[in-house]
């Protein structure tokens, strides 16, 4: 929990959708919830190899220079919407998917940069955070996955 207080009291100072909703969702509920069919999980690691190490079951990678590129002009840009669509599509997202953000290690900004894009693309409202992260999952006895997830 030490880890996810600082980027999301961010959220809920600039989210709309934090102050009407709770956005946390505990490693139980997910369990519970993860094969819904418009529930996408995404994970969110600065490396693939990273992810294909472990990663919660059933999550698929996102890596944040897909949503927030890198430029000589910055770092962490916002995406053009039409290739922010194209990255969610590419990941299975649609207008009625819900979105579980996922972190691992020390990635916890980085993900909520992530949750901000998520909602900056159009889903504002329809995506949450697992509290905990990765490491809670695993605390919990939930399973995780090895190796690359390419069909949706």
């Amino acid at each position: 929990m030490k880890f996810t207080l600082l980027p999301l009291i961010i959220l809920t100072l600039f989210t709309p959708a934090a102050n009407s909703q709770d956005i946390l969702v505990t490693p139980a509920w997910l369990n519970t919830h993860k094969d819904d069919p418009d529930l996408v999980i995404l994970q969110v690691n600065r490396m693939q190899l990273d992810f294909e190490d472990e990663h919660l079951d059933g999550a698929r990678f996102l890596w944040p220079g897909w949503l927030a590129p890198n430029t000589p002009e910055g770092n962490m840009n916002a995406i053009d919407i039409k290739n922010g669509e194209k990255v969610l599509r590419s990941l299975g997202i649609n207008n009625q998917s819900k979105v579980i953000v996922t972190f691992v290690k020390d990635e916890v900004t980085v993900t909520a940069r992530m949750f901000l894009m998520l909602e900056y693309l159009g889903l504002k409202g329809q995506v949450l955070w697992l509290d905990g992260g990765l490491e809670d999952w695993k605390a919990n006895g939930f399973p995780v996955a090895k190796g690359n997830v390419t069909e949706y």
